[in-house]
């Protein structure tokens, strides 16, 4: 899947950033069902880049580096120094700063959503949580962080955070929340507030409000999901 995700990112670059021919000339293919595909790195000398969100009018792009770093990198394929107010996150196993995904109005409100490990918990464990902060004009930082999300109890010691962010039309952010490969501890509302009361793959919930006690849960088949809505401000 990492592997996956880092090809369809230089896909989806090489048609909005500009290629220098050095760059171009690292490009590599790999072959497909559909055909051949090509790959060009668009910048080097990230450390574990998890995940990217292209900011509007072909600016450049933002990417989340695993032990905790948020970057810049511009149209020309630079890459900026970490950027400010990013919160601090639990860099072990697959835990880091993971997901990063812009507002729907982020042209107006300039809100960055990530998604992260947090540690705190007891015994040294971590959960997921997610935060947004507005990002400055001149691109050096977010401000005004806030939790929005957090997993409680926190029981991974390092495994399966999920962390994956999208918004829906309707402005509802999707988070994707894993089961922290603590398959011992049974599923219920008194140990999950934040995710599925079952299974990752059996239920979806919803926060429709920032004083919900616990989600609306409700089955179906796919992945498990948490919706905040778009009027949280």
């Amino acid at each position: 899947m990492f592997l996956r995700k880092t090809l369809l990112a230089a896909l989806c670059a090489t048609t909005l950033l500009p290629i220098t021919a050095a760059v171009a000339a690292d490009a590599q293919q790999f072959p497909s069902e559909q055909g051949s595909i090509t790959a060009t790195p668009i910048v080097k000398g990230l450390d574990h880049p998890w995940a990217v969100a292209f900011l509007p009018d072909k600016q450049g792009f933002l990417v989340t580096e695993r032990p905790g770093h948020l970057r810049f990198v511009s149209p020309d394929g630079k890459l900026s120094a970490p950027l400010k107010g990013v919160p601090d996150v639990w860099a072990k196993g697959q835990g880091g700063l993971l997901d990063v995904a812009l507002s729907p109005d982020f042209k107006q409100d300039r809100l960055v959503y990530l998604s992260y490990a947090e540690g705190g918990g007891e015994g040294g464990t971590a959960g997921t949580a997610v935060g947004r902060g507005r990002l400055a004009a001149d691109l050096s930082g977010l401000s005004d962080f806030q939790v929005i999300l957090r997993q409680e109890p926190k029981l991974s010691t390092g495994n399966h955070f999920g962390s994956r962010l999208a918004f829906d039309r309707d402005g509802y952010l999707f988070v994707t929340l894993g089961e922290n490969n603590d398959r011992r501890r049974p599923r219920t509302w008194t140990n999950c507030k934040a995710r599925s009361c079952a299974s990752t793959r059996t239920a979806a919930c919803r926060m429709t409000t920032p004083s919900s006690a616990k989600p609306a849960c409700a089955r179906r088949s796919g992945p498990t999901v948490s919706a905040i809505p778009r009027g949280w401000r």
